[in-house]
């Protein structure tokens, strides 16, 4: 009961206050021509967005280690996803910024990037605390290690392919639905991909397998934030720099540059763990079934 109380707690803390703050913060980013920013970095003072993005990724920070504390990394995970997608909900456009810039790619690959080192050295610091669930530690030393390093490859080029599928505009709304159906699918395929072994996935319920054999869904996450920091670059010539401003005009933006760098991350900690839970769920009720047959 006291789990229950404290999961609705800091999800209506999260959900009500902190994501908000952090989104006002960030709104005071602009883009290159003053209008609503989409990006920390490629804006109209690279320096102050830099401090912001410090600020609301500090916040992020700081919500999901106190929540793996107090309740479980999962929990966690779920309440710095509110906070980055109150942030990724209110921003601007990814094609009103590539309007007035068609020469920052590199600028948001290295801002996805600095996002998905902090998210990534949030959860390892998390990975510290007493959870019995294996499954979403990360620990730097085995999560890539054999299948978990196929699994983090192929959550990357799924994510990819899925939100090219359904990222049919720019607006910020698209942008983290679209994110986010690619975090559930790299999820899915992620953890076929580590079932497919049989490492370290019997005699135990999937969330208490041994963390020695399992790598669970943290290459997944990992490969997700990869992906965010891909997909500028593959913009770079697809359509290009030159091309970009057509695709804009068309209304054909590849959904790969639609995805702001921070929606990235959300599809990463909200999307994962939901793709990745359902092959779980199923998984457990196989090898229940199989014990009393």
């Amino acid at each position: 009961m006291r789990m229950h109380i404290t999961r609705w707690i800091s999800r209506a803390a999260t959900l009500c206050v902190v994501g908000p703050i952090a989104a006002r913060l960030a709104q005071g980013v602009h883009a290159p021509d003053g209008a609503e920013g989409a990006s920390f970095l490629v804006s109209e003072t690279p320096a102050r967005g830099m401090i912001v993005l410090a600020i609301v990724l500090a916040m992020t920070g700081l919500v999901g280690v106190l929540i793996a504390r107090v309740s479980t990394r999962r929990e966690a995970m779920l309440n710095m996803s509110f906070v980055l997608g109150w942030v990724a909900w209110t921003s601007g456009r990814m094609g009103e910024l590539f309007r007035v810039d068609q020469s920052g790619f590199v600028m948001l690959a290295i801002e996805a990037a600095l996002i998905g080192c902090v998210v990534v050295a949030v959860m390892v610091v998390a990975s510290g605390t007493q959870d019995e669930d294996s499954s979403s530690r990360f620990d730097p030393k085995t999560m890539l290690a054999g299948k978990g390093g196929i699994s983090l490859f192929a959550a990357a080029i799924v994510t990819l392919a899925i939100v090219w599928l359904f990222g049919q505009t720019d607006l910020p709304g698209q942008s983290l639905w679209s994110s986010f159906a690619g975090g559930v699918a790299a999820g899915l395929v992620g953890a076929m991909v580590q079932q497919s072994s049989g490492a370290g996935t019997k005699g135990a319920h999937p969330r208490q397998r041994d963390p020695e054999t399992t790598h669970g869904f943290a290459p997944m996450i990992v490969g997700v934030l990869f992906a965010g920091v891909l997909a500028p670059l593959v913009g770079m010539f697809v359509p290009g720099s030159g091309g970009v401003l057509k695709t804009i005009g068309l209304g054909t933006l590849p959904g790969w540059l639609a995805v702001s760098p921070i929606a990235w991350s959300v599809g990463a900690l909200l999307g994962v763990p939901i793709g990745w839970g359902w092959v779980e769920s199923t998984v457990a009720m196989q090898e229940t079934s199989v014990k009393h047959a």
